[in-house]
């Protein structure tokens, strides 16, 4: 190999010995906690169905703002430039 080109190195090699893993596990998780959660589960059904709105508000918005025909820009936007 010549003097200018870049000396290929083979695959990295452990040296010495391996660590073990670190753990993800922070605390034990106590079964008053887990009987919350599940619980909590069978509230949330009803809740999400209340928080949604029709689809038809939505798609009513978007085909009054398709027919309307003033374009608005958002407050503070101008479209002069003052020299």
């Amino acid at each position: 190999m010549s003097d200018f080109e870049t000396e290929r190195a083979g695959l990295p090699v452990l040296i010495g010995e391996a660590r073990p893993r670190p753990s993800l596990k922070r605390s034990e998780t106590t079964a008053a906690f887990i009987s919350q959660l599940i619980i909590g589960r069978e509230r949330t059904a009803g809740q999400r169905e209340r928080r949604r709105g029709p689809s038809e508000g939505a798609i009513g918005a978007y085909a009054r703002s398709a027919r309307n025909s003033e374009r608005r820009l958002p407050p503070g936007y101008r479209t002069t430039i003052l020299a």
